[in-house]
């Protein structure tokens, strides 16, 4: 954190993040593909994405989520982490994305998440 950025900014910052990734792992398959190829970008780009968001995040969290939502959101992690490797390398192409169960269950945790923290956010 630099000396010009509050904790709290850094916080918004993270949390942002986490959330425009958590969307896009969300998303249906063929609209996950249109967004890499709109930007060139492999599918894996997914999971880096959210990986770094994921870590700066959990940092500024343990005060501020409960913890009910960061294991939630520690799913996430876990599964992209056991889709990763050489060995599964097939998981990561725009067909797998479409076909996988891993991929269908990537988007349901992750839709899950989303949903919960607008119904949250809208309580506030």
């Amino acid at each position: 954190m630099s000396d010009n950025t509050s904790p709290t900014c850094e916080w918004e910052m993270w949390n942002r993040q986490l959330e425009s990734t958590l969307i896009a792992l969300a998303l249906p398959a063929d609209t996950q593909a249109a967004l890499l190829d709109g930007s060139n970008l492999p599918v894996d780009e997914l999971a880096l994405a959210f990986d770094d968001a994921y870590r700066g995040w959990l940092l500024q969290s343990r005060s501020r989520v409960p913890d009910a939502e960061i294991q939630l959101v520690g799913e996430i992690n876990d599964m992209l982490d056991q889709m990763s490797g050489p060995e599964n390398a097939a998981l990561w192409t725009r067909e797998a994305l479409s076909s996988d169960v891993r991929w269908q269950e990537v988007r349901h945790v992750a839709g899950q998440i989303v949903v919960k923290r607008l119904i949250d956010q809208r309580r506030k």
